[in-house]
């Protein structure tokens, strides 16, 4: 069955309202072309009926999907309705049209992730970072140094951002070093001295209006790189030139 409540995303938004605009445009037809016009209070709750089904849940692009396949909301209605035929023939179209409107929301939603990826880009960094209050960074980690963000040139950079490359094996690495084994017998030496790619916080950034979630964007130490975390997923970009001032490496 359809979800009812309303999503943060305008893209899924846009076209929930679609599904349902295609829905009563339907109704509405099938309203005028019956000759035996059914109640409209009684009509309205059999179409509500009919959208109630088995359904097989799964996930494609990271948007979850549901397929109705058996009409238990119409089946529901044909024992309501018992012997009394005459009057299911009058409401039967506008229950199965309510089983089919699960289709209608199910082609609603595979579009909504079309329509995301074009509205919202996640290549671009300005999907991320739409509107800058004056931003500046915050130290995170003890192994990185103190710094300041250089807003002019951060400001002017932001469209030279582009998607980079992250060995995740490296990176490992450069945040777990080897310790010699004479280290690891001193009083007091951590076995595990993190070295941490990313020290810093970006503050005073918020992504473009209606994207549907929120970012917590990383800073590289060198300040050159930017992490940007969100539920979707990860997304890392590089600029030629560093935007900080101070404990760069």
């Amino acid at each position: 069955m359809v979800d009812y409540w309303i999503p943060n995303a305008l893209s899924t938004s846009i076209m929930t309202i679609i599904g349902w605009g295609i829905l009563i445009g339907a109704v509405c037809y099938l309203y005028r072309k019956q000759t035996e016009k059914p109640v409209i209070w009684k009509m309205v709750i059999i179409i509500y009926i009919g959208l109630f089904c088995f359904n097989f849940s799964f996930i494609v692009s990271e948007t979850p999907v549901k397929i109705a396949i058996l009409p238990l909301g119409v089946w529901i209605l044909i024992l309501v309705f018992g012997k009394r035929k005459e009057r299911w023939k009058v409401y039967r179209p506008f229950a199965w049209l309510g089983f089919f409107g699960n289709y209608i929301f199910l082609i609603t939603t595979l579009l909504s992730s079309l329509v995301q990826s074009l509205l919202y880009p996640t290549d671009k960094v300005e999907t991320f970072l739409a509107e800058l209050n004056n931003p500046g960074i915050l130290l995170i980690h003890p192994s990185g140094k103190q710094a300041d963000l250089n807003k002019e040139l951060f400001i002017e950079s932001l469209s030279s951002w582009g998607i980079g490359k992250m060995d995740t094996q490296q990176w490992y690495y450069e945040s777990f070093p080897e310790i010699k084994e004479e280290e690891l017998e001193e009083e007091g030496q951590m076995p595990h001295q993190t070295m941490e790619r990313f020290p810093y916080i970006l503050i005073g950034a918020t992504p473009k209006w209606g994207i549907g979630y929120e970012s917590t964007i990383y800073m590289e130490r060198d300040g050159k790189g930017m992490l940007i975390s969100t539920e979707k997923g990860q997304y890392y970009f590089r600029s030629s030139e560093s935007v900080l001032k101070g404990g760069t490496e």
